[in-house]
């Protein structure tokens, strides 16, 4: 556009600028294009800085994310929207998450999807084994978990 024209510096960066805007928004509708973009996530967790952050970072990595704010929501958008993994943190008001993981993995229908727990409560080597036992993946600790190292794991199971 810049051809031809006599625009200074400032015209022609925002030119270029807009170039790039493509380029990059080409890169990232490829990346978009890629297994990960028809990848549904369910995040039940009660506290939305937590929510945010994570939503945030998982809508970045190209995954659809619904969000249930307690267990019963959780159970709800389980059986409606069918995700391909849960993020399930333990500790919620109305149904925490060993109940909401014991009525996934009762059904039939259900048993089969992938669950990460996300917990406030510490290293509880009784507590991992419970929810080993009742099929969890991964326990992560949210205090000390990375987002990279949720991400890794959730690439791991679906």
């Amino acid at each position: 556009n810049c051809v031809n024209t006599r625009c200074g510096p400032r015209e022609h960066n925002l030119w270029t600028s807009r170039v790039v805007s493509r380029r990059v928004f080409s890169v990232y509708y490829t990346v978009m294009t890629t297994e990960t973009q028809k990848k549904r996530i369910l995040l039940v967790d009660d506290d939305p800085l937590i929510v945010r952050m994570y939503e945030r970072k998982l809508v970045k990595e190209g995954f659809e994310v619904l969000l249930a704010p307690n267990g019963e929501e959780g159970i709800k958008a389980i059986e409606k929207n069918r995700p391909d993994l849960v993020l399930l943190d333990v500790l919620m008001p109305k149904m925490n998450g060993w109940e909401v993981l014991k009525k996934l993995k009762s059904s039939t229908e259900t048993a089969d999807i992938p669950v990460i727990t996300l917990t406030s409560l510490g290293d509880r080597p009784d507590d991992i084994q419970k929810f080993k036992e009742l099929g969890v993946k991964e326990y992560f600790i949210k205090s000390q978990i990375e987002l990279k190292d949720l991400i890794a794991a959730i690439r791991k199971y679906i």
